[in-house]
């Protein structure tokens, strides 16, 4: 009898690659098709795209993962080094606003944080910053880095004549008539009665100008050092003892000006006279010793209180009127006219009477 042979189902290994590109060329062996159980080159084929396996060459499955990198901020996520300014807070920064923002704000150009005191000046919250050297002195920082007093901020600080703000050093200022300097003094020399009353006995000519000089210290006054008494003995008198300076004018502490300078003082009077003090406060009409004449000269050889060194009620001086009121006019025409404000009247050297105090 004779026995029939089964062909064998095996598959061409080109058909395999064809069906399962993914399969290695090296494995020649083919599993049979033997039903539904098959894990044959047709049922890889069937496997999804997105699963999260795939399959070595030895078929174990290897792990893979479909969610995105994950991206930082800072400088450290990306690996660029840290820069100041480049709009990120590194861990050794306590502050940073970007490009061209640093030091706008309370974020200063090293990354830290605008403190008063630390030298950095914070736009627009500190008007100034020292560091170390902040303190209430006239013209510096204080204390919250605000500017203290100063030259030019348009305020009247003491120790200053005056101050036109933006106008010092330039034209003369809308309140006075001469102007103000870019040091905050009056462009002019310096006149004012004297606040104190004395008697005739001063020690001398220069125990008179000690006297000015003091007052003039006691007011703050720059120049107080050159200040002298307008005051004659028996041999000298203003114009001996005064330094001539073409065309200076000659003006108040208020800043009203008396004179274009000294020469015309002497030839036309003090306006409407010297009738403030030291420090611009107004003074009644004031009796005044001088012994000076109209002409600026001594008015008498012998009578000057014994050269100014007595209070004798037996010794006398030549006086005069600081000023008076516009009303009536013929009163205040006549001191004018006269020149009364130097020469008006002898009086006892035992009487009191104030002093004419010029910066020279």
């Amino acid at each position: 009898m004779k026995t029939s042979t089964r062909p064998s189902l095996t598959l061409p290994l080109g058909i395999l690659l064809a069906c399962h590109p993914t399969a290695s060329p090296t494995n020649t062996d083919t599993a049979p098709t033997t039903g539904q159980g098959s894990t044959g080159a047709l049922d890889l084929m069937a496997t999804s795209p997105s699963s999260s396996t795939s399959s070595s060459s030895s078929g174990a499955p290897i792990p893979t993962s479909t969610e995105p990198p994950i991206t930082g901020s800072s400088s450290q996520d990306t690996g660029a080094a840290a820069v100041c300014g480049d709009g990120l807070l590194d861990p050794d920064e306590q502050c940073d606003a970007g490009p061209d923002l640093n030091d706008e704000g309370p974020c200063t150009l090293d990354c830290t944080l605008a403190v008063c005191g630390d030298g950095k000046v914070h736009v627009g919250v500190e008007a100034c910053d020292l560091g170390v050297n902040n303190s209430d002195a006239y013209g510096g920082c204080g204390a919250t880095c605000q500017r203290n007093a100063f030259c030019g901020d348009g305020q009247l600080d003491p120790g200053e004549q005056c101050d036109a703000g933006a106008q010092n050093g330039g034209g003369e200022s809308p309140d006075a008539t001469v102007p103000c300097s870019a040091g905050c003094n009056w462009d002019a020399r310096l006149v004012f009665l004297s606040s104190e009353l004395y008697s005739g006995d001063f020690g001398g000519l220069d125990g008179a100008d000690l006297r000015c000089r003091n007052l003039a210290k006691q007011a703050g006054i720059a120049a107080w050092p050159t200040f002298r008494a307008w005051l004659s003995d028996a041999d000298k008198s203003p114009l001996d003892r005064f330094t001539l300076i073409p065309a200076m004018p000659l003006v108040l502490p208020t800043g009203e000006r008396i004179a274009d300078s000294l020469g015309d003082l002497v030839l036309n009077g003090p306006r409407d006279g010297i009738r403030v003090d030291e420090l611009g406060k107004p003074l009644p009409p004031s009796l005044v010793w001088t012994n000076t004449s109209v002409a600026a000269a001594p008015f008498s050889a012998v009578d000057h209180c014994q050269t100014w060194d007595s209070a004798s009620p037996e010794s006398t001086a030549r006086v005069g009127r600081s000023h008076l009121p516009k009303q009536p006019l013929d009163k205040w025409q006549a001191w004018h006219d006269e020149r009364q404000w130097t020469s008006l009247q002898y009086r006892g050297c035992d009487d009191t009477a104030r002093l004419y105090c010029f910066e020279n």
